[in-house]
């Protein structure tokens, strides 16, 4: 009779359900011919049997399971006395023993028998004996080499889905090996590719065999053992082995000394770990998965190697989000949920790296550390002493990712104090991470709101960084904080709102809170449950004791009274953005409170508390009006959905039902009787005749094309977009691609959230930096570029100077504008020049072949947009420098498409005169005017408020000094960076002719009229036009000013009594444009009748240009600016008929 009787795969696969696995150690002819008759003569009567039973049918079934035979259907199964007579099944069942029988008697060790490989101390799932150690480094080598081998999709459903499956193919892979070396192939189906042949094999073959060389010593040793405990009658102690475990041996008898025999453990996981290192060392090559990584993941379940497994993964997954994706494909998860159970200290920091990297890219796996109470890992980490930057980050990151879910559990683990405790971390990294998550704390949670303020000087600290963190950054991330205060604790005012509601009466037509609908503005995460929450804070008030409700009027004021000081004086646009979001969130989400506000005619009934909501709200819907003004589009978008949204209440959908003029004088009152707020009331859009918002969303798609920084927004044709939003017709040439658009389909909440952004940048982390690494990382953090130190240190002999300034002569002149040119700049090391016109918008020209390389408009909302008066060339030291042009008060820094940027983009834009009502009539100065200091990377600005001068910190992106420093009814009208001898200190002019050296290290004082002016010259009598400096081969630095009377004096900053050294009147005319080099003793001045007149050393008059070069000379046009190149002896010259002109 046949000794192997054939199967039939459909029986397992109709016992097992819909999936099943069938393991035939029978000839596959026969299993063969089973599953072919079965699969043709079955299907039809299964299927009704199915049907009739409510269950799968078996061919479905079957489609759904896997079988595995122990050879092909032309192979013969072994039949060698020394294996079991069934080999396939043994390697199935009992993997290891079957092993070590199929090595021994292919080793190079001899005398070691069967019975010998039976008595090898220990068991399967004790890692630190003989037999666990062999069971551990077989699973590590299989799940290795699967992994390498398989699809990932058929790597985790085999290996990881299931253990006992696991289990399973793993002893599949060694019953193909030992099968082949018998001339059989094992069979499955569906077909599995073949491993067989695998390297990894040789280390499994290692590894046995190290463990055999042993056995010997080791019985020897044990049966020694065991022949002193039957003389002595007890009961051996301690074991075979260097750290003094025991085992129970296979024969009777006690246990072993130690002395007798040292086991010497297998270096199979120490030297993959090694060669992980190794690979890590070099570099992932094209993002070449390494072979060694399930063997890592194996080493987390040993103690004693757990450490150094987690700081190799931790590198790994630094290296990018394909890594971690790996990783978790790899099977991660388990590994590291299990281990935060861990009390063990020293892992925490690679653990919590960790965490961070896998829920950066897998949101699913929060789910998990909810129900596994995770999250008290994490914040006992935080408010522990110590740790890295990059580790509390982490761990405050992956709070933030759970909060959401469990606020209260967060609430009692300790969150706030943790955090709080942070806030004055120095590291920015700690600091914005802690921000972002009391910020999600705050969002979700009206109970988390209150205890944020009742914390010791939590809410002080958050207004600090609000205020004056140098990163930008932390300053949003603490402003999102306050924005989310602020909503909860307009719930508390319940008497407020009622007479607020009362009010709504007179208001025209019918008002439905819930009509706002999805205009309000939430984050995505806080869209779900935003009306449950906004319904569930409004009776909050009455609830709260005397003592809570003090607490939050006073907390409303202090941050009142931060934004508004921020307003002014922050030029980051993430920081203005912010602010906009929460007073469009009040605005939004409180709208009857607003408009009872603007409304309301009678406030004799108001009580104390109530006039001080109305100054609050007047504060508030005064800076959102403004912020509706805003040069940077996102943040005028969000502020004016939010001020349209409360208009169309007001005047019942048209502006007719309530006059403008009537809500202007009404507004004004308000303001008369408030010390809190200040500028226009009204939005600009609401005189014109058109809604603004229809087009609104002709520019969106210009705005979101910002390589993934918020702070910036591509501007390509968006200028004239923009413009247009005051309700004339859009002219971009995609205008009618975008009047499809509806205003419905736009909503600003649309536009990547601070969190959101700051998240992405979750998987660039790594794990604790160097010294430089640190200082690089966060000078990135702080600006969208580095900051930079440049110097000349070239000058030349003055005679050679002088003969070659006498010399020059027109090479090139072109027609490149249609509005008179009034600012020029040129940039190192390219053949290029940015120009300026009075038509506002800014040309980067290569004056060789006279192309436009670029072009942008300097976004405002101005109906007749300013000239643009001021170029600087920012961080000239790369190839693709920035430019900083400003016009009207608004700066832009522009940077043009390059490698890492493929679309030209304006990186900030913002409003240097304060609150978008600066004074800017330039018919008593000569307009808008700036200075770079390229040591300090600091923008000074001046020209718009009258004698007022602001230091803008470029890294940090806020103002960090600002003073009125001339006299009285005078306006700056120009500045210039004084390096020597005095640092940080700058030379203002002024309309009256003096010139005021302020010095920036003196405390900046609104009282004081000239505050940190420091010295003045005053020998000019009229108006400054330009002031420049002018090193000398000592290194003795001159300045040199020029007034509209045509004089020009230089000034020895080191004597300043002795007046200036030398005056030169070099026009009768008045001048207009003037330009010093740096390097050499050369002056360049223009003036309105067309001249241009250049002065060497000594101030010697070297040449006077009236004409053009050519055949017929025409006369100049009156010259409107002048520029000389930084490192050539290049002079350009622009004129009022759009003409520019170079000399060499």
């Amino acid at each position: 009779s046949d000794p192997y009787p054939p199967a039939d795969p459909y029986t397992p696969a109709t016992r097992g359900g819909d999936s099943s696995i069938s393991a035939h150690g029978s000839p596959p002819s026969s299993a063969a011919s089973a599953s072919a008759s079965a699969s043709s003569s079955r299907p039809a009567a299964s299927a009704e049997d199915a049907a009739a039973g409510g269950g799968s049918s078996p061919s479905s079934s079957f489609m759904n399971s896997i079988l595995l035979a122990a050879c092909s259907e032309d192979e013969v199964l072994p039949t060698n006395p020394d294996f079991p007579a069934d080999l396939f099944t043994s390697c199935l069942t009992t993997p290891i023993k079957t092993a070590l029988h199929w090595f021994a008697p292919r080793s190079l060790i001899q005398g070691i028998t069967f019975d010998m490989i039976d008595r090898i101390p220990g068991v399967l799932n004790d890692r630190k004996t003989p037999l666990g150690e062999l069971n551990w480094v077989f699973t590590a080598i299989t799940d290795t080499i699967a992994w390498n081998v398989f699809q990932r999709d058929l790597f985790k459903k085999l290996f990881r889905q299931d253990l006992l499956v696991a289990s399973l193919f793993r002893n599949f892979l060694l019953a193909e090996r030992i099968m082949w070396t018998a001339n059989c192939t094992p069979v499955t189906e569906p077909k599995l590719p073949p491993t067989h042949d695998h390297p990894l094999w040789q280390a499994w073959d290692y590894t046995v065999e190290h463990c055999l060389a042993q056995l010997p010593a080791m019985l020897a040793a044990e049966d020694a053992a065991i022949a002193r405990s039957k003389q002595s009658d007890a009961t051996a102690q301690g074991g075979i082995y260097s750290d003094g475990s025991g085992y129970p041996p296979p024969s009777p008898g006690g246990l072993m000394d130690p002395t007798d025999f040292q086991y010497a453990h297998n270096p199979f996981f120490e030297d993959h770990m090694t060669a992980f290192e190794v690979w890590l060392s070099l570099g992932p090559q094209q993002k070449k998965v390494p072979e060694q990584l399930p063997i890592v993941m194996q080493v987390l379940l040993s103690q004693s190697h757990r450490l150094r497994a987690l700081k190799l993964l931790a590198s790994f997954l630094q290296t990018g989000p394909w890594a971690v994706d790996v990783a978790l494909s790899m099977g991660i998860f388990p590994y590291v949920l299990k281990l935060l159970q861990s009390p063990t200290l020293e892992l925490r920091q690679e653990l919590i790296f960790i965490w961070g990297k896998i829920l950066a890219l897998d949101k699913s796996c929060e789910a998990d550390i909810v129900k596994e109470n995770g999250h008290s890992y994490f914040i006992n980490f935080l408010a522990s002493q110590g740790g890295g930057a990059v580790y509390l980050a982490m761990a405050a990151f992956t709070v933030s990712k759970i909060i959401f879910s469990i606020p209260e559990k967060c609430i009692d683990a300790g969150i706030i104090p943790a955090c709080s405790g942070k806030l004055d971390h120095e590291e920015a990294l700690v600091r914005l991470w802690v921000c972002l998550c009391l910020s999600r704390l705050a969002e979700c949670s009206l109970a988390g709101s209150f205890e944020i303020i009742r914390e010791p000087s939590a809410l002080a600290n958050i207004l600090i960084l609000a205020q004056s963190d140098d990163c930008s950054e932390v300053r949003a991330s603490a402003i999102s904080i306050l924005g989310s205060l602020l909503f909860h604790f307009m719930s508390t005012m319940n008497e407020e709102q009622k007479v607020m509601e009362s009010a709504m009466g007179s208001v025209p037509g019918s008002f439905d809170p819930q009509s706002l609908g999805d205009q309000v503005y939430y984050s995505p995460s806080f869209r779900d449950h935003k009306m449950k929450e906004t319904q569930a804070a409004k009776p909050v008030g009455a609830q709260l004791p005397p003592k809570d409700n003090m607490l939050i009027i006073s907390s409303m004021n202090s941050i009142s009274k931060a934004l508004s000081a921020i307003f002014d004086s922050d030029s980051s646009p993430l920081v203005r953005r912010e602010i906009a979001i929460a007073f469009s969130r009040l605005a939004d989400g409180y709208p009857q409170e607003f408009v009872g506000m603007l409304t309301l005619d009678d406030t004799s009934s108001l009580s104390k508390d109530a006039k001080n909501q109305k100054e609050l709200l007047l504060m508030f819907w005064n800076q959102l009006v403004q912020l509706s003004e805003d040069p940077h589009p996102v943040i005028s978008a969000i502020a004016f959905e939010a001020t349209n949204n409360i208009w169309n209440v007001v005047s019942g959908g048209s502006s007719q039902q309530v006059p403008i003029a009537q809500l202007n004088k009404r507004i004004t009152e308000l303001n008369g009787n408030s010390n809190l707020v200040r500028g226009a009331s009204v939005p600009k859009a609401l005189n014109q005749k058109n809604p603004r918002e229809l087009s609104i969303p002709s520019f969106i798609m210009y705005i979101t094309e910002s390589n993934g920084d918020p702070r910036a927004f591509s501007f390509d044709t968006l200028s004239d977009a923009f413009r247009n939003l005051n309700g004339r017709n859009l002219q971009s040439p995609s205008a009618s691609v975008q009047s499809s658009m509806s205003v419905s389909a736009y909503k600003p909440m649309d536009f990547q959230s601070l969190y959101d952004w700051c998240c992405s940048h979750i998987l660039d982390l790594y794990c604790e930096l160097t010294e430089d690494q640190s200082k690089e990382e966060e000078a990135r953090s702080k600006n969208p570029f580095l900051r930079m130190n440049c110097g000349h240190n070239m000058f030349y002999p003055p005679e050679e100077n002088d003969k070659e300034i006498s010399s020059i002569r027109e090479v090139a002149s072109n027609n490149i504008s249609s509005g008179e040119l009034w600012s020029l700049s040129f940039i190192p090391k390219k053949p290029q020049i940015a120009v300026g016109d009075s038509l506002g918008n800014v040309g980067i020209w290569n004056f060789q072949t006279w192309e436009q390389d670029a072009s942008f408009t300097i976004p405002t909302t101005d109906s007749e947009p300013p000239g643009v008066t001021s170029i600087h060339i920012i961080d000239s030291h790369v190839d693709t420098p920035l430019v900083a042009a400003g016009a009207g008060g608004t700066v832009a820094l522009w940077r043009r498409a390059d490698k890492k940027c493929k679309n030209n983009s304006i990186l900030n834009v913002w409003q240097t005169s304060g609150s978008y009502g600066g004074y800017t009539n330039t018919s008593e100065g000569h307009g808008f005017t700036m200075s770079y200091n390229a040591e300090n990377n600091y923008l000074v600005t001046g020209g718009c408020e009258r004698g007022l001068v602001k230091i803008w910190d470029l890294s940090s992106e806020m103002c960090v000094w600002h003073g009125d420093v001339l006299r009285k009814g005078c306006v700056v009208t120009a500045l210039e960076d004084v390096k020597r001898p005095m640092t940080n200190t700058y030379a203002v002019g002024s309309t009256d002719g003096a010139i005021v050296l302020v010095d920036a290290r003196v405390p900046s004082s609104d009282e004081n009229a000239h505050g940190g002016g420091v010295l003045s010259f005053e020998e000019h009598s009229s108006a400054i036009v330009s002031v420049g400096r002018q090193m000398s081969v000592g290194e003795e630095e001159k300045l040199v000013s020029a007034s509209l009377a045509g004089d020009i004096r230089i000034w020895d900053l080191r004597f300043p009594s002795n007046g200036s050294l030398q005056v030169i009147q070099a026009h009768r005319s008045e001048i207009t444009a003037i330009t010093v080099s740096e390097k050499l003793p050369m002056i360049a001045s223009g003036s309105s009748n067309g001249s241009i007149k250049l002065f060497g050393s000594a101030g010697r008059l070297l040449k006077v240009i009236q004409y053009h070069e050519g055949f017929l000379g025409t006369r100049m046009a009156p010259v409107t600016s002048l520029a000389i190149h930084p490192e050539s002896k290049i002079l350009a010259a622009g004129c009022a008929d759009s003409v520019i002109s170079l000399y060499h």
